[in-house]
């Protein structure tokens, strides 16, 4: 058994590459107890089968979040697009940018985008507000 067929999410979101998925997206922000080494399992994944990972990064510190994922993004060679780097970043969104920015001119493949509104459209259940 190797690092990645341990770990059962990591088997169902490689079912779906097999089916044609053609890329990984999870929400952090959506499961903030997510283990970070399951995190860094899925950019495992994600860098064996050249596919990008989408990720709204956790909600527990806009710098600290962004971090996590640009090292498993450093450490795995996967590619990374941030989803909606507004949403978890607020004010610090301009400081947030500059990380990307500081990021690709290393050479990691590190993308985001906003939305174009100031309002989130996530409804009120999810685990973000607990």
């Amino acid at each position: 058994m190797n690092w990645i067929s341990a770990w059962p999410i990591v088997n169902t979101v490689r079912r779906g590459l097999d089916d044609g998925a053609i890329g990984i997206g999870f929400g952090i922000a959506y499961v903030p107890t997510a283990p970070r080494e399951e995190i860094l399992r899925l950019f495992r994944l994600a860098a064996e089968r050249n596919v990008p990972a989408f990720v709204h990064v956790r909600g527990d510190g806009a710098v600290s979040a962004l971090q996590e994922v640009i090292a498993d993004t450093v450490v795995t060679g996967a590619s990374l697009h941030v989803v909606h780097i507004t949403s978890v970043g607020g004010r610090a969104t301009a400081t947030l940018l500059h990380m990307i920015e500081g990021a690709q001119k290393h050479g990691v493949d590190i993308t985001t985008e906003m939305y174009p509104y100031t309002a989130s459209a996530t409804r009120i259940e999810p685990t973000i507000y607990d």
